[in-house]
């Protein structure tokens, strides 16, 4: 009996949880209690090894189907994690990559920057970055937040990219329309402005009516260039801001 269950014990080492000790009516009551022991042990892993697969492949599953990409490191700067949005964002091989340095898997300095700071920092931290990769320019941002077990040990740190660069391009164009837009608008509203400033200041002919109605046009046209300086001034501050941030980011 002992045997059978040093050869059982065995293969529970070694990862098999499928065999159990066959008890003998004729064993004693404490080589039955152990065997028996010992097969509630192996039933028991290997519910346990089921569970914890099927929460890997449903955690797997959800962040293969995300379109961030997430990169998880250790505090070695290991990488642990990388789901296939991380992969195609940052042009890298996911199979080879894991189990890798992020300076060896991942050759952009900005992303490896951030991620040195963030395991130093160990904070949550959201920032853009700008990114040249195999002669393509990126805008990503990206939301850093630790990891720690439930025992509020360090285990490294986590990373959600979001490829943002047609959102930025999107947006650089949004302002440049709003610019010339506001600028081509102004013009004619100063001229009806012109005008019927010229027309105010020589009444003549005009009876009360006409007056009051050049008064109106009057009114409408200096609240026109009114609305169109202020889009003007709003364009040349976001123009300002995104020279600061495109400066930053490289």
């Amino acid at each position: 009996p002992m045997e059978k269950m040093k050869f059982q014990a065995e293969r529970i080492a070694r990862g098999d949880f499928s065999g159990r000790v066959h008890l003998n009516p004729f064993d004693t009551e404490e080589v039955h209690k152990l065997g028996q022991a010992m097969n509630e042990i192996a039933v028991q892993l290997d519910h346990r090894i089921e569970t914890i697969l099927n929460q890997k492949n449903e955690r797997d599953a959800i962040l293969s189907s995300m379109i961030e990409g997430v990169l998880a490191v250790d505090p070695n700067e290991k990488i642990v994690h990388l789901n296939r949005a991380a992969a195609e964002i940052l042009e890298v091989n996911r199979e080879e990559s894991v189990g890798k340095s992020v300076q060896e898997a991942i050759r952009i300095p900005q992303v490896q920057e951030v991620v040195e700071k963030s395991l130093i920092k160990e904070l949550p931290e959201e920032r853009d970055i700008s990114i040249h990769v195999q002669g393509h320019f990126k805008v990503l941002d990206i939301q850093s937040s630790p990891l720690r077990s439930s025992t509020n040990k360090k285990l490294g740190a986590v990373f959600v990219f979001s490829d943002i660069t047609k959102m930025n391009q999107l947006e650089s164009h949004r302002r440049e329309f709003v610019a010339n837009v506001s600028h081509e608008l102004r013009t004619p509203a100063t001229s009806i402005a012109g005008y019927a400033e010229t027309l105010l200041e020589s009444p003549e002919g005009m009876d009360e009516m006409a007056f009051e109605m050049v008064q109106v046009i009057h009114r409408n046209a200096q609240r026109l260039i009114a609305l169109f300086d202020d889009l003007l001034h709003l364009a040349r501050i976001d123009a300002r801001e995104e020279l600061m941030a495109i400066e930053l980011l490289s």
